[in-house]
């Protein structure tokens, strides 16, 4: 922090034998600004990376409603893993992924009879939280810096997904194959026989390191997000989390 500089003292006066000597208007020498703590290096993003990495198997036995056998659902955590956040967050060194299941029961007034569940499905959901060699950063150190949800929500046939996998209203765009509506830091889509989201809780890194600014390098630009917060939740939602969601979609393209 920059120290104040001392203003001009009050005039003193001082004798030496019958002379007399007046001091007017003296100030003491400057002082140089504390140097500043160095942060760490800049956080790379890498928005067009691209990574597609292996497809998502999506040839599967269907289950009598229409919906892919519930315990072969593809899990959430292969939508969303290391090598798909590494390709635009180089800089990361470390993830973690927690799946969860998810009860599903069936609707039908045309058989009476038939199985409606619950069913289980092993992986729908799966966060997954990003770290990097820093103190502070490292996953270890349990604060959120770059995390992602992951959310399946309907899988097979085509007529399984118009009957289960409406999409919020909003501007859809379109990802490989999947039909997608951004909301705030969230996306969710949809292909003919795959129904997702993704959403990313990211946060500005300086909060939980010793000095230094939340500086990153954007395409190769460096950007200062220190005083600005809603700059930063913009680029992070154009700049990480559309490429992400785009892998996770060429995927399931492939």
């Amino acid at each position: 922090m920059t120290s104040p500089r001392e203003g001009p003292r009050v005039p003193a006066v001082a004798t030496a034998g019958l002379g007399l000597l007046l001091a007017v208007g003296c100030s003491s020498p400057s002082i140089d600004p504390a140097p500043r703590s160095a942060g760490p290096p800049p956080i790379e993003v890498v928005s067009t990376a691209g990574h597609i990495g292996q497809p998502i198997d999506l040839d599967l036995p269907v289950h009598p409603s229409g919906a892919f056998e519930f315990d072969q659902w593809p899990s959430a955590c292969q939508l969303v893993d290391q090598k798909a956040i590494t390709s635009v967050l180089p800089g990361v060194t470390e993830t973690a992924q927690e799946s969860r299941p998810a009860e599903i029961s069936i609707i039908t007034l045309m058989d009476p009879d038939a199985d409606t569940g619950p069913f289980t499905v092993p992986e729908a959901s799966c966060g997954t939280s990003a770290g990097f060699d820093v103190d502070g950063l490292r996953l270890s150190d349990g604060n959120v810096v770059m995390n992602f949800l992951v959310e399946v929500t309907a899988a097979g046939t085509p007529e399984y997904i118009e009957r289960n996998a409406d999409l919020p209203s909003g501007e859809e765009v379109q990802l490989g194959d999947a039909t997608c509506v951004a909301s705030e830091h969230r996306y969710d889509c949809a292909t003919d026989s795959f129904a997702f989201s993704v959403s990313l809780d990211a946060r500005p890194y300086a909060q939980y390191v010793d000095g230094g600014d939340s500086i990153y390098r954007v395409d190769g630009e460096e950007v200062d997000y220190s005083d600005d917060v809603d700059g930063f939740l913009a680029m992070t939602d154009e700049k990480i989390l559309l490429p992400v969601v785009t892998s996770a979609a060429e995927r399931l393209s492939a």
